[in-house]
């Protein structure tokens, strides 16, 4: 009887926490980030570029560079079903810190360094009633990335990265109506980096691999569970190319292994029993970033950025958890230099397509499962706006 009054209302919890892009994921991890569209696997002038392609770390001028930055992110989504419009409750500017630092190691070709930020995350809280009776109401990720990496450089014009990517998830929150769940965990996973530059042109490649973190929490304060929560691999690769000595543009193409995230299990700690099940099937997506940058004078850079991007959520699992929206962006920015000290300040819109969801499944149809029936169906919008800002340092 235990396992059949939590079935219902488990189902109701699996479903992704919502971000400011594709999926929910935060690609931008650095205030130039921001200001390029994240255009940077390639730039090896940018030590920006560093959290992406930690190769860049080799390219740095002078014994190394420490810096950090906090994007700021405010965000919502709103449905309208029946002539009635409902706005999720998302936290107003959400604090996104971020901290790299490199080091060359003298007399040899290494330089090592470490990356922490968040790479995924945010949340989304539905009123309560917006649905159905098992909706879902909060759904929060809070998560942190801790990438320490060593660079090789071969030769004059080429560096080689590798290190472990441990993902920390501090916070799973997924409420619904009648259940609560709560957890945290972690898992390691790596990544490696590739960047080649000489004379005008640079190349570059990023790697994350797929990292499944298994959450332990309890659903509703007393039963002990555990699900695995799966994050995608990341692969990113561009060129980059200086027009003039003041202007460059670089092209990058990246792809995000969605697919990872196909299913849910809530388990039952105490019994090993299936408590519920829940079926995403996201897809792989494909996103072009553009980046330009322009040399003003010796201490200012003007930075702007483009980006379309792809949701990789199937209308026929939709889930209102993430209203996943195609969308395109459009930043810019500046740095500015103070003697050793560099201040890089941006902003980035994010421009979403609005999503019509239809479905014709009738709840119960996957079971206690609600993703991709009727009972979400609706007209759903969102918005972004972000803001990034950082300090770096030389030493």
């Amino acid at each position: 009887m235990r396992r059949l009054s939590a079935l219902i209302p488990a189902a109701a919890l699996l479903a992704a926490p919502t971000a400011e892009a594709g999926g929910f994921r935060l690609p931008d991890v650095s205030a130039v980030g921001v200001a390029v569209a994240n255009a940077l696997v390639a730039n090896p002038a940018e030590d920006g570029a560093i959290p992406l392609n930690p190769a860049a770390m080799s390219f740095q001028p002078g014994n190394g560079v420490v810096g950090g930055g906090t994007m700021l992110i405010d965000f919502g989504t709103e449905v309208t079903r029946a002539g009635s419009t409902v706005e999720s409750d998302s936290n107003p500017w959400a604090v996104v810190p971020s901290f790299y630092v490199a080091h060359h190691i003298p007399d040899s070709i290494f330089t090592v360094g470490l990356n922490i930020n968040a790479p995924f995350g945010l949340a989304t809280r539905w009123p309560a009633g917006t649905f159905a009776a098992t909706d879902p109401t909060l759904s929060r990720l809070r998560m942190v990335s801790i990438n320490p990496n060593v660079s090789a450089k071969i030769g004059e014009h080429t560096a080689i990265s590798i290190g472990p990517a441990h993902y920390r998830i501090t916070e799973v929150v997924q409420d619904s109506a009648t259940a609560s769940l709560k957890g945290s965990g972690d898992e390691t996973g790596y990544q490696l980096g590739v960047m080649h530059a000489e004379d005008d042109w640079s190349v570059g490649l990023s790697y994350r691999s797929q990292i499944t973190v298994p959450v332990n929490g309890s659903l509703n304060g007393a039963l002990p569970v555990s699900v695995d929560f799966q994050f995608p691999d990341l692969l990113q690769v561009g060129a980059r190319y200086a027009i003039t000595d003041r202007l460059a543009i670089e092209y990058d193409i990246e792809r995000v292994g969605w697919s990872a995230y196909n299913e849910s299990n809530i388990i039952n700690k105490t019994t090993g029993a299936t408590l519920s099940f829940s079926t995403h099937n996201w897809t792989d997506t494909t996103t072009h970033r553009l980046g330009l940058t322009y040399k003003l004078n010796d201490d200012t850079d003007l930075m702007f950025g483009f980006l379309d991007d792809r949701n990789p959520q199937p209308e026929s699992r939709f889930s209102p958890r993430l209203p996943a929206l195609d969308y395109r962006g459009y930043s810019v920015g500046f740095g500015y230099k103070v003697g050793q000290l560099r201040f890089v300040g941006a902003y980035q819109l994010l421009d979403f397509k609005d999503r019509n969801i239809n479905n014709t499944a009738a709840f119960g149809t996957y079971g206690a499962d609600g993703n991709g029936t009727a009972i979400y169906n609706g007209d759903y919008a969102s918005y972004v706006h972000q803001i990034g800002l950082g300090i770096s340092a030389s030493f």
